[in-house]
């Protein structure tokens, strides 16, 4: 006679994530450490929905499997998922950034959603997303909603809207009056950094102490184009890093989530001429938090995110928006921008006013919140 085991839950709101594998081992430890992304949302949100009482199992590409973090959700590794949702009733499942598992087994789940995070699951439109048994796809933009929809030819009563957000806790104690001709880089590296380096020198002839903070680290950035045999990005990585070496550039790399806090508070700017198609931006929130006026591309995601609150700077209208930057126009456009806030302190301000305004509302628990309004917890 086969006996099977069900491990009963403390309670019946479980709620399961499963991330699956990544490019390097992580928990909620690594995501303090530094780690940004989707293993960000999912450490966070993770969090967030134990303090609203929910019993969390999270499956990732963890360094022990089982461990379980301050906040009490438990870290198990991904490669035991099927088994263990054969015997575990769940509640609510989320899958994030992926949808694979849910195309080769059932899962045991009358709640499933997909937390998209990227524009769409998979460049091949004609992918299996598990349309058939998935309630929800969360998008995190206007724009992400229009065009994963029709990436993948999903119906609008299977989307809705969500958020990231930032811990507001690391941006206290804001003090303006000690703030900085400085500004910190912090996203992904082909998201406008090449550009910005590139209008340095014009924005130090201004304002000969600006200084450029960059606090990403290439490794896996540079590792993914290596096993992916991309030339283009290995040689966009290998410009970059030649532009980093000028004058006025203070390459930190990946730092901790309060060291970056920490930075972005000694800053007045964000200046981020991306060209990139963001689902969302959470740099630009966690720069409101800190008191940032923002130059940036009203572009994608940004809109949503930033609202009318940034300083946006567009392109030929000829051209689609990711190629604005790479344009004089633009440029010239961003720089006289960029000089303007470090130099008139009031204008600054404004901006950053209005910025801050707008992005208060993102934090961790608003963004559990509106999971929580979707299933009709609350």
């Amino acid at each position: 006679m086969q006996i099977i085991f069900i491990f009963i839950m403390k309670n019946n709101k479980n709620i399961v994530i499963y991330t699956g594998p990544a490019w390097e081992k992580w928990n909620r430890a690594s995501v303090d450490a530094g780690m940004a992304g989707s293993e960000t949302w999912a450490a966070e949100i993770g969090a967030e929905f134990v303090k609203l009482c929910f019993d969390v199992t999270l499956f990732n590409d963890c360094p022990q499997d089982g461990e379980i973090d301050t906040n009490g959700v438990v870290y198990r590794r991904y490669e035991k998922f099927s088994q263990w949702q054969s015997v575990n009733r769940i509640k609510y499942m989320i899958f994030s950034r992926t949808c694979e598992p849910l195309t080769k087994i059932k899962i045991n789940s009358d709640n499933i959603y997909v937390m998209v995070h990227d524009i769409c699951l998979y460049g091949n439109n004609g992918s299996d997303i598990g349309i058939q048994v998935v309630k929800k796809y969360a998008c995190l933009s206007d724009w992400h909603i229009e065009f994963f929809m029709a990436h993948h030819n999903v119906p609008a009563c299977q989307i809705f809207l969500t958020a990231n957000g930032v811990r507001e806790e690391l941006y206290g104690n804001v003090d303006h009056s000690q703030k900085k001709n400085m500004a910190v880089y912090s996203s992904s590296l082909d998201r406008g950094l090449r550009e910005l380096l590139k209008m340095l020198p014009a924005i130090k002839k201004e304002v000969p102490d600006f200084e450029l903070i960059v606090a990403y680290g290439f490794h896996n950035w540079e590792l993914a184009a290596k096993m992916r045999n991309k030339p283009a990005e290995l040689a966009h990585i290998a410009e970059v890093k030649v532009l980093l070496k000028q004058p006025g550039v203070n390459y930190v790399g990946r730092v901790d989530k309060q060291t970056l806090a920490d930075l972005q508070k000694r800053a007045k700017v964000w200046l981020y001429p991306t060209w990139f198609s963001e689902t969302w931006a959470i740099s630009l929130v966690e720069q409101g938090f800190a008191g940032n006026a923002i130059v940036t591309t009203p572009y994608a995601g940004m809109l949503t995110t930033g609202g009318n609150a940034p300083v946006y700077i567009n392109g030929p209208k000829e051209l689609p928006p990711s190629l604005w930057s790479t344009t004089p126009a633009y440029q010239e456009n961003f720089i006289s921008q960029s000089v303007r806030l470090l130099k008139d302190e009031k204008y600054r301000r404004e901006i950053a006013d209005r910025v801050s305004k707008q992005t208060k509302k993102y934090t961790w628990k608003a963004a559990a919140l509106t999971w929580l309004k979707e299933w009709g917890e609350i």
